[in-house]
């Protein structure tokens, strides 16, 4: 895959002639990446011998980067994917330096889903955990007496609502 993999050459220059070439990069330091075994061309097609013998002039060897992936947690917190209440957590894995995927948006009945937090960005050299964040579906209440209506109210799921009594003539109603 191109994007998470590249290559560094290392030329080899300070070893003696007919010493074996060294195979490892010196002051290697990429971090989110690993890298190959040696490869003799740029196009990272043949893997240097072991034990191959330095020439009489300087030497290149190659080396494939591969940027590393780790694991990434999708919490559901009270809600739960793919239509299955007990699937309340999906792990996927994430490549160093790729914006990192999310799944399928989780349901909660009576909450709309409001994104992840923290929010969801590019991977890093880390497992990562997100948390789905929720609002509560606002619902209208209306109470009528008589075909007329007395009073609306915006509510969310769990509120409660006090019933109020007709101001005009409270005598002669019975509250079902």
């Amino acid at each position: 895959d191109p994007e998470t993999q590249s290559f560094i050459t290392a030329s080899v220059n300070d070893v003696d002639y007919a010493t074996v070439i060294p195979t490892t990069v010196p002051n290697f330091d990429h971090y989110g990446y690993t890298i190959s075994a040696p490869y003799t061309n740029v196009g990272l097609t043949t893997l240097l011998p072991p034990g191959a013998t330095m020439p009489a002039s300087n030497y290149n060897v190659y080396y494939r980067l591969t940027a590393g992936s780790w694991p990434v947690t999708y919490e559901a917190n009270g809600g739960y994917f793919n239509g299955d209440p007990l699937d309340t957590q999906e792990v996927i894995s994430a490549v160093y330096g790729q914006q990192i995927p999310t799944p399928a948006d989780p349901v909660r009945p009576y909450y709309e889903f409001a994104g992840w937090v923290p929010e969801v960005g590019i991977m890093d050299a880390e497992s990562k955990t997100f948390t789905a964040s929720w609002t509560a579906v606002e619902y209208t209440a209306n109470y009528y007496v008589d075909d007329v209506l007395i009073q609306t109210y915006a509510i969310e799921f769990g509120d409660s609502v006090d019933v109020p009594m007709d101001p005009d003539d409270p005598t002669g109603y019975t509250f079902v």
